[in-house]
This record gives structure tokens, C-alpha cells and sequence, in this order.
């Protein structure tokens, strides 16, 4: 994904220190469901200006909608979360969160998740958060049918941008109702919605003092 998009400045703050509670990290919505996700990070060393990041919990609230979603717990796919601190030239740092998500019908998922980072990240005052949301398909691989348990993944496929099935007519559905998968253009997706939009959050850490 580019470094610069047409939502970068549109962001809230969040807060990051001892004794911090969930707060919003994400929102959108996918297979007609608005989900929100909720979290804090586990700090060390903490000070007015600084601190260290050790850790990061995060729940998912699912409202009214067709399909809930939970975190994937597949990681031969992805890893459930990513996290990393991208620092460049005359740039604020940044925190990147990367999130993947997946439909609860797909009965891999999880509610809400716990992590302790390997490498824990030394943050100060002017860093910012990114969170990138990722869905994985219901049938939790993209190189399969669109198809499971009778289910056609419309949200994958149509709507997130990242790939699409080619509508063909037909009188009679063949035997494995079978629909040939795509890729696009990811330069394409980098500037169109509703994929970016739907992915992507952006706040400015404010320390607990």
C-alpha cells in the first residue's frame, strides 16, 4: 500500500500508557455487518513523552448485520496480527498494525486476542498509529472456489478490492459451480474504493500523563 493516501489526514488520537482501557482502533463494515475493533497496548518504561510498547489486546464487537466477523486464526495464511515502527526521512514515525480478519461462519475465528510482541517498540511524542485491515476469505484461501458450504464470498470477491470473480451467464451452474478468480491491479486499488477506505484507520498517539 502506498505511504501517502487521500485519508492520511483524517485521524483521532489514542491514548498509550499505564492503566490505559479499550479503545477504538477500527471500524467498517463488511458482509453487511458494522464491526468495530477495540484495544490498548501493554506498555513498560512509561514516562510524559515516551514509553515502551510490549504487547497489544484487542476485541471485536460485531452489530447488526448478515455475516459476524472475527480474527483469523489461521496463520499458515497470514499472521493474526503485524505490527512494526516505520521511520522515514523528515516523516513522524509511525506504528503499523496490520489486522486480519475473516467471516465467523468460516469457524476459524476469534473474538478477541492477547499478544506479546517479541521486540518491543520504544515510541515518543509526535508517533502515529496505522491500523490496515486484511479479510481472508470464508474458505480461507484464495486460490480455492468462491463457493463454500453454498455461500458465494461476495464481499471478498466484489468488494474489498482485492480480487474479483469473472460473472459469466449461464443456464445451468456446472457441477463444481465453478467461477474463475482474478487478480487486479494493486496500483488500481490504492486508489479506488471502497477497499482503501474500508481498511484502513490513522491516529496520533497521545501519552498518558
Amino acid at each position: 500500500m502506498s505511504s501517502t493516501t487521500p485519508f492520511d489526514n483524517l485521524h483521532s488520537t489514542i491514548k498509550v500508557g499505564k492503566d490505559e482501557n479499550n479503545q477504538l482502533l477500527f471500524a467498517s463494515q463488511s458482509y453487511g455487518t458494522n464491526y468495530f475493533i477495540y484495544g490498548y497496548f501493554k506498555t513498560s518504561k512509561t514516562s510524559p513523552k515516551s514509553c515502551t510498547i510490549v504487547g497489544l489486546k484487542m476485541l471485536i464487537l460485531n452489530y447488526k448485520g448478515i455475516l459476524d466477523l472475527g480474527f483469523s486464526k489461521d496463520e499458515n495464511l497470514d499472521p493474526l496480527v503485524k505490527i512494526k515502527k516505520i521511520e522515514e526521512d523528515s516523516k513522524d514515525p509511525v506504528i503499523q498494525v496490520d489486522l486480519t480478519i475473516q467471516a465467523v461462519v468460516s469457524k476459524n475465528t476469534k473474538p478477541s486476542v492477547d499478544i506479546d510482541f517479541d521486540n518491543p517498540i520504544e515510541i515518543n511524542e509526535r508517533t502515529n498509529l496505522r491500523v490496515l485491515r486484511k479479510l481472508i476469505p470464508i474458505s480461507g484461501d484464495i486460490e480455492m472456489e468462491p463457493i463454500t458450504d453454498g455461500v458465494f464470498d461476495q464481499e471478498f470477491y466484489y468488494r474489498d478490492g482485492f480480487a474479483y470473480a469473472r460473472r459469466v451467464v449461464r443456464d445451468i451452474a456446472d457441477d463444481q459451480n465453478c467461477f474463475p478468480v482474478y487478480g487486479i491491479d494493486q496500483s488500481i486499488v490504492e486508489k479506488t474504493g471502497p477497499g482503501i477506505k474500508c481498511r484502513v484507520a490513522h491516529f496520533q498517539i497521545d501519552f498518558n500523563r
